[in-house]
């Protein structure tokens, strides 16, 4: 008896170790992740910023982060965005820290169903580590809603076969207080409440008294169904009716309009089912739904108990209610991770409890062959690929090179190869652990410990090779300090960006939006009065007005005093001090343009994009240089264009014209002197060549500075 008390306390304490060594992994690279992608800052950090202005305001809003009731993950960002105020760095490694303990902490729910389905202490602390370490950790190192979603919705099945087999008002209350908190921690989780009804409906009826049949039983049901649950009947009733009335487009906001399935088939459910259980497949170690499948789907027919039966109903459900719900979901694992945890559950309750069969095995291990053949497309190069699709990267990358190498050229001869080899192993492990197996209990055991053993090392390798390609793939060595250099620069001002974009590029929006999700300084947004607006944000959105011959400036509000500006030409140049620039940001620096905001330099007569008009002058005035003296030297980068040389004259006033000729595409720096008191330079430009078109644009002025520098 002490030998095995001492085995149990020695199983917990490798669990223990099991969960907190994947939680300080994903900890540790979610530190170096130093990527957000558009849904963690806009579904996520936007959100926790918004608690941190108005935090009941944000709490109670209808739709916080345009997810409807979706909001649990800024709730948590929020801690470490108030803690961390003045360190957007430290903030930054603070959440990857939060998030991975929080996924980690799918385990305990998966930990308590398994003790549930009455494995011992150790069984369930191995099947508990499966649930967390699977390709899908990587997502733990991200602050996507995925990382508070997947323990809420392990928990959710959990408090369900909980309910419905040891009923009572407060077990059902457990229901429906995580289901609720798992609608908000991800919108499309609130359909998972389905499961409740499925499971309550399918119990009650199971444990109807023995001599109770036919029409007798039938009137008798929903009477004992709101007896034996009557707080998930109400809870029920109410949400039906408030969904009737509201309409569900009500309900999820405007983020997840297009996601909500109206024009589908029953074909359509099940091609997708098919795909979201080809990913959970690759994702639990391939031999794993192999051998849960069957298990389930013979509990829940024929449940050799009523925990059993309870768990197969609910995770079959959930699966379906799934389905159906993501129909129009794009094909990326993060979806399908929340459930990550219910195949390997039923895979070590099949092992453990010796109830796997081995012709179910086969037929299972058939099904997955079929499905991943027919949903697994090629193998993406994609940065993002690693990210969103983790354990199918890993198929394509850990079989494919290998057996290619190997003389095996067909990618479906591939699949075949590993899916075969996959279904022997599990046939042979299910025949072990099946009860007509004549097979001495600890060797079963052994097999049983042996392939979950297996399954965990696999879920390892793949977590760990798809987060360093994922890592890798960033496109530089950066730091949290760089991200956030606008913050470590400003202080407690704020930063404007310039939307200085007349030929609507992408990488203006693209640069602002990344320095608006890294820096909590970053508060709006100055643009020139008559330009156009491609980048909207925050607070601020200043126009700006310049008079071209006095430099005086009008503004709709009072300028900050930093600016991140785009490089290149612009109409209007501010006298400003360089401050700080990041190699994420290519090129855009943030500028101080002092307490005081002044004009540098007007440019007139060119078009928004530095185009010189052919056979017209244009105007280049300077006023204040960035040191705040006056002006003495100004440098023009000019450029012609692909197609044509180009000849250009530069006239600066009181001083000797400079010309020259660029050949196509040529870009050309030059330095002009300017005289004092008389701080204006003419340039004009035209085509060269044989024959020339006079009227077609010549020159372009590429970038101007009122400081040539050394």
């Amino acid at each position: 008896m002490f030998r095995r008390a001492e085995a149990q306390r020695s199983a917990t304490v490798a669990f223990a170790l099991v969960v907190c060594a994947a939680a300080a992994w994903s900890a540790w690279r979610g530190v170096q992740n130093h990527t957000l992608q558009a849904d963690e800052f806009a579904f996520g950090l936007a959100g926790a910023r918004g608690f941190t202005a108005d935090f009941f305001a944000t709490l109670t809003a209808a739709s916080p982060v345009n997810r409807g009731p979706e909001r649990l993950m800024s709730l948590v960002l929020a801690l470490p965005n108030r803690l961390f105020e003045g360190d957007t760095a430290a903030m930054f490694r603070a959440a990857h820290v939060m998030a991975a303990v929080i996924y980690a902490l799918a385990a305990l729910p998966a930990y308590a169903l398994a003790r549930m389905l009455g494995l011992e202490r150790w069984q369930a602390a191995l099947v508990a580590a499966l649930t967390t370490v699977t390709p899908w950790l990587i997502f733990a190192t991200t602050l996507l809603n995925v990382t508070v979603a997947y323990p809420l919705t392990t928990a959710l099945v959990w408090a369900v076969v909980r309910a419905v087999t040891r009923p009572s008002p407060g077990n059902d209350l457990l229901v429906l207080v995580i289901g609720a908190l798992g609608a908000t921690a991800r919108t499309s989780n609130l359909p998972f409440v389905a499961i409740a009804a499925a499971a309550v409906f399918v119990q009650v009826w199971r444990d109807r008294p023995p001599g109770e049949r036919g029409l007798d039983a039938l009137k008798r049901y929903p009477l004992r169904v709101g007896r034996t649950h009557p707080l998930l009947l109400a809870a029920g009733i109410v949400t039906v009716g408030a969904v009737l009335s509201v309409g569900v487009r009500g309900i999820v906001g405007g983020q997840y309009q297009g996601a909500i399935p109206t024009d589908f088939s029953v074909a359509d459910v099940i091609d997708r089912a098919g795909m979201w259980g080809a990913m959970l497949a690759l994702g639990t170690g391939y031999i794993v739904v192999m051998i849960a499948l069957p298990w389930g789907v013979r509990q829940a027919a024929k449940p050799t108990d009523r925990v059993a039966g309870a768990y197969a109903v609910t995770a079959l459900s959930l699966f379906v209610v799934f389905a159906v719900t993501t129909v129009n979901a794009p094909p990326e694992e993060r979806y399908v991770a929340v459930m990550a945890a219910v195949a390997p559950i039923a895979f070590g309750a099949a092992l453990f409890r010796r109830e796997a069969s081995a012709l179910g095995t086969v037929l299972g291990g058939l099904v997955v062959l079929r499905i991943v053949a027919a949903n697994v497309p090629p193998y993406d190069e994609g940065q993002l690929s690693w990210m969103v699709l983790p354990a199918r990267q890993f198929l394509f990358r850990g079989t494919e090179l290998r057996l290619t190498s190997a003389g095996v050229p067909e990618v479906w001869d591939i699949y075949a190869i590993v899916m075969v080899g996959a279904i022997l192993f599990a046939v042979a492990v299910a025949f072990v652990c099946s009860p007509r197996a004549r097979v001495r209990a600890p060797i079963a055991v052994l097999v049983a410990v042996g392939a979950a053993v297996l399954v965990l090392g696999l879920g390892a390798a793949q977590a760990q090779y798809a987060t360093s390609k994922w890592l890798g793939a960033q496109g530089g060595n950066w730091t949290w300090e760089q991200r956030t250099f606008i913050d470590q620069a400003v202080g407690d001002e704020v930063a404007l960006g310039w939307d200085y974009n007349p030929g609507g590029a992408g990488v203006v929006p693209y640069a602002m939006g990344q320095a608006q999700a890294y820096n909590r300084r970053f508060a709006g947004m100055i643009r020139l009065a008559g330009m156009p607006q491609t980048f909207a944000c925050c607070p601020f959105d200043i126009v700006v007005s310049v008079d071209e011959r006095t430099g005086r400036i009008t503004s709709s509000t009072p300028l900050r005093r930093f600016v991140v500006a785009p490089p290149g030409f612009k109409r209007v140049g501010f006298a400003a001090r360089p401050v700080a620039a990041s190699p994420t940001l290519a090129d855009f620096g943030l500028f101080d343009l002092g307490t005081q905001p002044r004009v540098s330099y007007t440019v007139a007569g060119a078009a928004d994009d530095g185009w010189v008009p052919a056979g017209r002058s244009t105007t280049l005035r300077g006023f204040t240089s960035a040191r705040g003296g006056e002006p003495t030297c100004v440098r023009i980068v000019m450029g012609a264009p692909a197609d044509a040389a180009a000849r250009y004259r530069v006239r600066p006033a009181g001083s000797t014209p400079m010309a020259g000729e660029l050949a196509p595409g040529e870009r050309r720096e030059v330095r002009v002197p300017l005289s004092p008191g008389r701080a204006s330079v003419a340039i004009t430009g035209g085509r060269s060549g044989p024959s020339p078109d006079a009227r077609a644009p010549a020159l372009q002025l590429v970038d101007v500075a009122l400081d040539c520098g050394p």
